[in-house]
């Protein structure tokens, strides 16, 4: 990611030494650190995009086809890892255009890349979704489809603004939760709620890979650097391609504000984070900033929260923090302390099967389960063991009807996944259905959340003698 960052900057008109600094800094915002060692797919479109861009810059300085090959790739792919990413085709097709009206040569390589590029890209699953949904999007009824751009831009830019200036390590959190959840703002905020109702100011006492965005010590710096070099305003060359490549980030990020209801947009962003910071870069000269000890110490400074938020990340600690708090002695001050890290550790130990304790319920001649949880839950755990079973999506029908059980053995459901999908409870869900609930088993998904009823419901005349599913612990 440094050396992609470098190139990007280098090409769109950003000094060397200014974009050998940003190179180092940019990573180290919250969303990207915590998903460095995750499964998490928005580090990997931030890849996809500052490639898509790179490549395009050189085909369009070299007149060589191949750079363009892989920057029409690395767009199809860069659609393709989120629907969301849409937007940023907009500056990648702006660097590809240029290079191509700079040599028409390339025009035939580039539709034969095309063609293929289409299949990598976001439009066979967007096929599919309008197969499965009638809508491209997949999730036409999603109370996150905001119908008023208005209230997005609005709500949306305060989620983004509470999360980059948040530190990676933030003790206030739950006192800052507990201001922003009493009766004074949420009264400020209803009017924003009905058209945005998933909004959400909640933080975290320590970054997480779920909801980071950039954080304070990428933002902190930007904004130090900006503020001393504000007297060195550079009047842009509007003629110049790196500028409306720089502006077309923008256009790209208040596209998908005005449209995104989600409480996990500053996470959802992070790709789009390094092209917003192209142009202020462009715009001030801040290469006698970047280059000051003062600007450096202080950058140095901000930036180094997120090195214990990676030692002590519940998902993936190299050092679990309750232990070292327990250490330290058992005492009333620290004992609610030790409690709460005990909870998210262990929270955290069991994402990668999360659900076990409900399979574990389910019989084992039981091959054919539909799932009806929430968007947030994943059906992983009812695939075990794996090419033994088939999960069938319980997905609701016009007006949140139940669909028909045939063909299924079993159906897994909690108190949220069933009121979120039908609006109704799950001894509500067995009785329209006829059928039973067989068992049920409390699940903790979040460590700030309290325990979720998962049921295991059968139909009523089934006869299982085979006793729950122990062949995967």
């Amino acid at each position: 990611m440094p050396g992609l960052i470098y190139s990007t900057f280098r090409g769109l008109g950003i000094r060397s030494s200014v974009a050998g600094t940003w190179m180092w800094i940019i990573p180290c915002g919250s969303c990207f650190a915590m998903e460095a060692g995750s499964i998490g797919n928005d580090f990997t479109a931030t890849i996809y995009l500052l490639a898509g861009i790179t490549f395009a810059i050189q085909s369009r300085n070299t007149g060589k086809p191949f750079p363009l090959v892989l920057a029409l790739l690395s767009g199809a792919l860069l659609t393709c890892a989120k629907a969301s990413n849409l937007p940023l085709i907009l500056p990648v097709a702006i660097c590809i255009l240029a290079a191509l009206a700079r040599h028409p040569k390339l025009i035939i390589p580039s539709i034969a890349t095309s063609i293929f590029g289409l299949a990598v890209s976001f439009v066979p699953l967007a096929i599919v979704n309008a197969n499965h949904t009638g809508s491209w999007t997949g999730s036409p009824n999603s109370i996150q489809n905001l119908k008023n751009p208005v209230s997005g831009l609005v709500g949306n830019s305060l989620q983004l603004g509470t999360a980059a200036l948040v530190p990676a390590v933030f003790p206030l959190a739950p006192a800052w939760n507990k201001w922003i959840s009493g009766e004074p703002m949420q009264a400020r905020l209803v009017a924003l709620k009905k058209d945005f109702p998933e909004i959400n100011f909640k933080l975290v006492e320590m970054a997480s890979e779920e909801g980071s965005g950039i954080g304070l010590g990428v933002s902190a710096s930007l904004i130090l650097a900006i503020l001393a070099a504000f007297r060195r305003y550079r009047t842009p060359d509007v003629r110049q391609f790196e500028f409306w490549v720089a502006i077309s980030f923008w256009i790209s990020l208040l596209t998908v504000m005005a449209k995104l209801g989600n409480p996990s947009v500053p996470r959802i962003v992070a790709c789009y984070y390094p092209g917003l910071i192209v142009l202020p870069l462009i715009l001030f000269d801040t290469a006698r900033v970047t280059s000051s000890r003062i600007w450096q110490t202080s950058a140095t400074i901000l930036l180094i929260p997120i090195i214990p938020a990676l030692l002590f990340s519940p998902a993936r600690p190299m050092i679990r923090l309750d232990r070292v708090v327990a250490s330290l002695g058992n005492s009333s001050a620290t004992a609610p302390l030790v409690k709460r890290l005990n909870v998210v550790y262990d929270v955290y130990s069991k994402r990668s099967d999360e659900h076990a304790a409900v399979r574990n319920l389910l019989p084992t001649s039981a091959k054919t389960i539909g799932f009806a949880g929430t968007d947030g839950d994943s059906q992983y755990s009812f695939w075990l063991p794996l090419e033994e079973r088939q999960v069938r999506d319980f997905t609701p029908q016009a007006g949140k009807k139940l669909p028909s059980p045939q063909g299924l053995d079993a159906i897994v459901t909690s108190d949220w996944g069933s009121d979120d999908r039908f609006g109704i409870t799950p001894e509500q869900m067995a009785l329209e259905l006829d059928w039973k609930i067989l068992a049920s088993v409390p699940i903790r998904r979040m460590a700030s959340f309290g325990e979720m009823r998962w049921c295991v419901l059968v139909p009523k005349e089934a006869s299982f003698t085979d006793g729950p599913d122990s062949a995967v612990k």
